[in-house]
């Protein structure tokens, strides 16, 4: 347990960089070419270089302890975002500093007092919740509010709509939200395809002679790169102190939901 909930953090904090590093990168780099802003490579690569470490945490420790630590994640972004390192520097405020202490608060409560065990579903189990009705339900709610916003962010014709919602101050949101929402789908086909490698073989018992580990890895190629256009949306809207907390918190939720 130990091991996964170090993998985790060490994760958060890559992810924290990549953010950040985004975050600057929408503020500087808006008018460049994709490949003459540095800063959104290096983001990429770090949210990219994160995803062994949260493969590696998920075949360790269960989703629903998982999801808590990424808290964490706020933590380190506002203290990027305080030194001013990778982006310009906001100074951090009495009350987020004081939110700060209490997500590290409940982060150490959840790591003293939270599932001690790995608690590990066999695979079998795993993948046949993945075919269940409910995870079917859960997984086209997340996916129902993402097809409605992602078109009027992508498409012109649709700036109208776009700046509607932006003027009623639900833009970011929406956008946090639909960034959260691929996040824990995608931490979701992260944990099936663990699964299926940790206790992959050619036997008839393999994961990989079913459809669900094939499912969870086209799943994985979609939802990610979602993921990460919606979050630089998210920070495009708003500063380090406000996009990361309310994206990171919402996939909070959305994880141990699904966890």
């Amino acid at each position: 347990v130990l091991r996964g909930i170090f993998m985790v953090s060490l994760s958060c904090l890559i992810s924290a960089c990549g953010l950040v590093a985004m975050k600057a990168s929408q503020d500087c780099e808006q008018d460049r070419p994709l490949f003459k802003r540095w800063r959104w490579m290096l983001g990429f690569g770090c949210m990219i270089g994160a995803v062994p470490c949260t493969v590696s945490a998920l075949s360790l420790i269960p989703l629903s302890l998982a999801a808590p630590f990424s808290g964490l994640t706020i933590i380190f972004s506002l203290l990027l975002a305080a030194t001013g390192v990778l982006t310009e520097r906001e100074l951090l405020s009495p009350t987020e500093v004081g939110c700060t202490v209490l997500v590290l608060c409940g982060v150490s409560m959840v790591a003293l007092f939270g599932p001690q065990s790995s608690g590990e579903a066999p695979p079998d189990v795993v993948l046949e919740r993945f075919e269940s009705a409910e995870f079917a339900i859960f997984a086209a709610a997340l996916t129902v509010p993402v097809l409605l916003w992602a078109p009027a962010v992508a498409l012109p014709s649709l700036s109208k709509c776009r700046d509607a919602v932006d003027a009623c101050g639900f833009g970011t949101p929406l956008s946090a939200f639909s960034a959260a929402a691929c996040g824990a789908l995608s931490q979701l086909f992260v944990k099936v395809v663990s699964v299926s490698v940790a206790h992959g073989g050619t036997g008839a018992a393999s994961p990989w002679r079913h459809p669900p580990a094939y499912i969870a890895l086209g799943g994985l190629g979609i939802a990610a790169p979602l993921q990460l256009w919606m979050l630089a949306a998210t920070l495009g809207g708003g500063s380090v102190a406000s996009a990361v907390p309310m994206y990171q918190s919402l996939l909070i939720v959305l994880s141990v939901a699904a966890g």
